[in-house]
């Protein structure tokens, strides 16, 4: 099952949401898309109809500030 394009690190808005795209196949070539996700330990993916494509990526988590950390 080869993947159309190559890691990259490219992020992508999916509903106003940032992730990390790790691998995109083809709809046809992806008989368990859960499988998949789960083998690799992606957080999500995602099947776009229109291009024919899943997008198996990770969610990217807001970094939270803590005051107590930073020199003074």
């Amino acid at each position: 099952m080869p993947r159309i394009s190559p890691i990259r690190r490219e992020i992508k808005y999916i509903n106003k949401i940032p992730y990390f795209i790790k691998a995109v196949y083809r709809i046809d070539a992806v008989k368990d898309a859960n499988g998949i996700k789960k083998y690799f330990g992606w957080s999500h993916a995602f099947k776009n109809v229109k291009e024919g494509i899943y997008y198996f990526c990770d969610l990217i988590e807001d970094a939270e500030l803590i005051d107590d950390a930073l020199p003074v």
